[in-house]
């Protein structure tokens, strides 16, 4: 869940499995809003550490905290 907040933090995802630990960087993410066969698409993408919204032609610089603790992978 992406909170507006005064700083910047490169959210990071740890996972293990049967020992071996993964880290994951988050870097993009892309949003889908309407049908299947109908829709818009718009993004949040990190460029060093910063974070922008990305939506057609149009592009907003962000400051954004990341709550790691609440994403699920299944």
């Amino acid at each position: 869940m992406a909170l507006l907040a005064d700083s910047v933090v490169r959210p990071i995802a740890r996972f293990a499995t049967e020992g071996v630990l993964f880290e994951y960087e988050l870097f993009a993410v892309i949003n889908h809003e309407g049908h299947l066969d109908n829709g818009h698409y718009t993004n949040y993408a990190r460029f060093k550490d910063e974070w922008f919204k990305f939506d057609d032609d149009k592009y907003v610089l962000l400051l954004i905290r990341l709550d790691v603790s609440r994403i699920r992978c299944n």
